[in-house]
C-alpha cells in the first residue's frame, strides 16, 4: 500500500502544519515503519524533496502491530 498525497493534505486531515507533518514522516522512516520511493524510479529516500512525486510506504507498520501484539499477549 503506497500513498502520493501532498504533505500539505495530510496536514488538513489532520489539523497540522505542513512542516509538522513532514518531521513525523521523517521519524517514521528513521524507525523503519514508513520508506519513500520516487515516482518512476526504483529509487528509496531518506527525506522527500518538494516538487517531487513520491510513495509513500507503510513496510513497517505491520511489523511494529505484530511486535505489540505480542507484547500484549505476555503482559
Amino acid at each position: 500500500m503506497s500513498s502520493h498525497d501532498a504533505y500539505a493534505y495530510y496536514a488538513k486531515m489532520v489539523g497540522l502544519s505542513r512542516n509538522t507533518v513532514g518531521a513525523c514522516v521523517s521519524e517514521l522512516v528513521d524507525r523503519g515503519i514508513l520508506w519513500i520511493a520516487l515516482e518512476n524510479e526504483r529509487t528509496l529516500v531518506r527525506k522527500a524533496k518538494a516538487g517531487v512525486r513520491k510513495h509513500i510506504l507503510l513496510v513497517g507498520l505491520g511489523v511494529v502491530m505484530i511486535e505489540q501484539m505480542h507484547e500484549n499477549e505476555r503482559s
